[in-house]
């Protein structure tokens, strides 16, 4: 009956990845570093397509009610490439979130394999951090599956998910649509983080869809040129994405994980 269960993929279900970098301090001059960037022959050739992101104040003219729109500040920027079909495939991202905090995230619409998401990751940070070396406070990682019903009968849920799973309840197994999100802390002496997992079906748009989110914060801020050449920044994503496929194998069940590829 699970042939009408369509992953997003035929090898996999994954719709999108992103990888995010957590500084401890904001960006200045955030233009200054797009131009650069721009400026840079392999980034340039990577992605053709380049935005500033700009802060938008927003205000209502009292007597005739227009908006007005003023431009405070730039935030960061993004950089874009497509796919042969002229869709969205890769976004490189640079974000100040507040006084005290930015972002450096890399996400694919177009996954084929970790190694190939991995390699891209770590190169685009590498070109990123020759001109522009920065801390590292945090990363994290969030894998967004989706699969498709492709039938009026009602989705098999007990079929789809593991009825034995701690992360399943049976008023999610006995619902016609529903979602549920568990947030958990794991600590050891090697290796602390912190994961929630969502996970979602609806009868209604015929969609099944499961996201996780992993964190990792290190004990100390981490130079990036130094955590780039060492086995801390590759070990930490290759943890993250092992829990992932984890997380997968304990909510899914076996023709599922058959259909993509987790089952050996």
């Amino acid at each position: 009956m699970l042939e009408h269960l369509i992953p997003v993929s035929r090898k996999h279900s994954i719709g999108k990845v992103t990888a995010t970098i957590f500084l401890p301090q904001k960006m200045l001059k955030p233009e200054n570093i797009f131009n650069k960037l721009t400026n840079n022959q392999e980034f340039a050739r990577i992605y053709p397509k380049r935005n500033l992101i700009h802060l938008h104040n927003i205000s209502i003219n009292a007597n005739d009610n227009s908006l007005n729109t003023q431009t405070k500040e730039k935030l960061g920027f993004t950089f874009e490439n497509y796919d042969e079909r002229g869709r969205l495939s890769n976004v490189f991202k640079l974000e100040n979130r507040s006084d005290n905090q930015a972002t450096i995230s890399f996400e694919t619409r177009t996954y084929t394999t970790w190694e190939n998401f991995y390699s891209s990751l770590e190169h685009n940070l590498k070109l990123f951090s020759e001109s522009f070396p920065f801390y590292i406070a945090a990363i994290s990682l969030v894998y967004n599956d989706n699969f498709s019903w492709v039938t009026d009968s009602p989705i098999p849920v007990r079929e789809i998910f593991r009825a034995d799973s701690e992360l399943i309840s049976e008023k999610f197994l006995n619902s016609d649509s529903s979602n549920s999100s568990v947030l958990s802390q794991t600590f050891d002496e090697s290796f602390a983080y912190e994961e929630r997992v969502e996970i979602a079906f609806s009868n209604r748009v015929k969609k099944v869809t499961i996201s996780h989110h992993f964190v990792k914060r290190f004990d100390n801020l981490e130079l990036s040129s130094d955590i780039l050449e060492n086995n801390i920044f590759r070990d930490s994503y290759q943890n993250a994405h092992d829990i992932n496929k984890d997380v997968l194998k304990d909510i899914l069940s076996d023709a599922v994980l058959e259909k993509i590829g987790l089952k050996k």
